[in-house]
């Protein structure tokens, strides 16, 4: 009789292991960052910490300085993170952002609800931002843009009025975007990674608008 006691409960607790377990995992963690994997296309999408999405009630854990790689690399598999997942850092404790090369469209809500997030470095890959990329995180105070053309970006990316660097020579694409307009743009040099087209086109407008003058200075290239 004990014994058969001693074997449910066993097999009790083992049942309930399992079922936490699966309550608790969502998708890989790899470096401190949740994917989920499409095996077909070795692909990965960053996730949440948590079973549940973190819109209200879902707890999520991410903290501090997060940087997502263009890459991963998972039981010898490489994926390219190409995508950031709906909520992923929502209602986190996250300081800054600096989002992969590879990562070609951010979730909705994904970092949402962040007063703790002061930073974000967008990679030159995105070309899709979904409705609410960082509503409500009312704190940041820096985003630097690389992509050459101007997202496409859903409503309520920002809630704030915040300064928008891009590179000085793509700086009239995003003035002339009805999106991105919305917000105070910069043109910058420092701190940017240059091709060589792209410095001979900046070389070029510089020749063309200030013939005949002095050293090209930071300030003037972000007029370009």
């Amino acid at each position: 009789m004990f014994k058969r006691i001693r074997i449910f409960l066993i097999s009790l607790f083992a049942m309930l292991a399992i079922g936490v377990n699966q309550a608790l995992a969502n998708g890989t963690l790899v470096d401190g960052i949740y994917y989920i994997l499409d095996e077909t296309s070795l692909t990965a999408t960053v996730t949440y910490t948590s079973s549940e999405e973190p819109t209200t009630y879902g707890v999520n854990t991410y903290t501090g300085d997060i940087v997502i790689p263009a890459s991963i690399t998972v039981d010898g598999n490489t994926y390219d993170v190409t995508s950031i997942g709906r909520s992923a850092f929502c209602r986190s404790t996250i300081t800054s952002l600096v989002i992969g090369d590879n990562v070609t469209e951010t979730g909705y809500d994904c970092c949402a609800y962040i007063s703790t997030l002061k930073s974000i470095v967008i990679g030159s890959g995105v070309t899709k931002m979904n409705q609410g990329f960082a509503w409500a995180s009312g704190n940041i105070e820096s985003v630097i843009v690389n992509t050459s053309t101007p997202p496409t970006i859903g409503a309520y990316i920002f809630s704030s009025s915040v300064s928008v660097t891009v590179k000085a020579i793509y700086l009239a694409a995003y003035q002339a975007s009805s999106s991105w307009s919305a917000y105070t743009l910069v043109g910058g040099v420092d701190g940017f990674t240059f091709t060589y087209d792209e410095l001979q086109t900046m070389i070029t407008a510089y020749d063309n608008k200030y013939t005949g003058g002095g050293e090209p200075q930071a300030s003037t290239l972000t007029t370009l």
